[in-house]
């Protein structure tokens, strides 16, 4: 990828894809890229709502895409985005070399881009090309103390459930516009919700006495971070504390079921607070 005289500038990106991807496939893939080549200067675009997550490059070395694609959610697909095409795509790699000409006084010639393939496969990249380390970052500030978090999908047994949690737990739902039972979701109801509604996930993640969860990507960002988590549904065996996606968080409780109940719930919040 590099020729015998190396450039000192690489850009990683542009990532116009969705959350879930960025969280278990771009982030960990650029930390190695950056681990593993030793360039001088490194610049990532993404959206900009998910520039915290880039805790380890200088901030004025992140590059924010075009802002209507953050906006639009519910269009981003894996590392795609629905109305971009590949030639597009291609078009954005160029607009964003462009700009670290004029920040670094370079050519476009003078910069190495390392992006993830523009297709529809999600499993591109290999295991042991990333790095996985928590998002070290400045919460926002909760008020709420002694909280249960839910980040439920769209199956029709969310409802359900969250009516059950309420009877027990001070019981508080965010997500963003994939995850369930929006008309009680808080993260949905913020005004600037394009520009913090990840950020605003994870800082009540990081104060939450347990996330519940069915969705996988979530589960992931949970243990990334070390935080107490129930979880069910696929793959369940990859979240527990040992698992390749448990990330030795001891009070990880993953089950292997299709659908859950409060009493199991229960069972798993007893047990994560029984580990000192």
């Amino acid at each position: 990828m590099k020729s015998d005289k190396p450039n000192e500038i690489l850009a990683l990106g542009p990532f116009i894809g969705d959350f879930e991807q960025e969280i278990t496939t771009f982030r960990p893939y650029v930390q190695w890229v950056i681990e593993t080549n030793p360039y001088k200067t490194v610049y990532i675009s993404s959206h900009i709502n998910r520039q915290f997550m880039y805790d380890f490059i200088d901030y004025d070395k992140f590059i924010p895409i075009l802002e209507n694609i953050t906006r639009d959610e519910l269009g981003q697909d894996g590392y795609m985005y629905e109305g971009i095409t590949k030639q597009e795509f291609n078009h954005l790699i160029k607009y964003f070399k462009s700009i670290i000409c004029e920040k670094e006084n370079v050519v476009l010639a003078d910069i190495d881009v390392i992006s993830l393939p523009y297709i529809k496969s999600k499993t591109e990249i290999s295991y042991y090309e990333k790095i996985f380390t928590p998002i070290e970052i400045n919460t926002l500030e909760i008020e709420d103390k002694d909280f249960v978090l839910f980040i439920p999908d769209k199956t029709p047994e969310m409802d359900e459930l969250y009516n059950e949690l309420k009877e027990i737990y001070n019981v508080i739902v965010v997500g963003d516009m994939k995850s369930g039972l929006h008309l009680k979701n808080i993260t949905l109801k913020q005004c600037n919700y394009t520009q913090n509604n990840y950020l605003h996930i994870i800082s009540f993640m990081m104060k939450a006495d347990m996330v519940i969860t069915p969705i996988p990507h979530w589960a992931f960002t949970v243990n990334l971070q070390g935080v107490p988590l129930y979880y069910w549904g696929e793959d369940a065996s990859v979240y527990k504390t040992d698992g390749v996606f448990g990330f030795e968080n001891e009070k990880s409780v993953a089950m292997n079921i299709n659908n859950t109940n409060i009493r199991q719930v229960e069972y798993g919040y007893g047990k994560i607070q029984g580990i000192k």
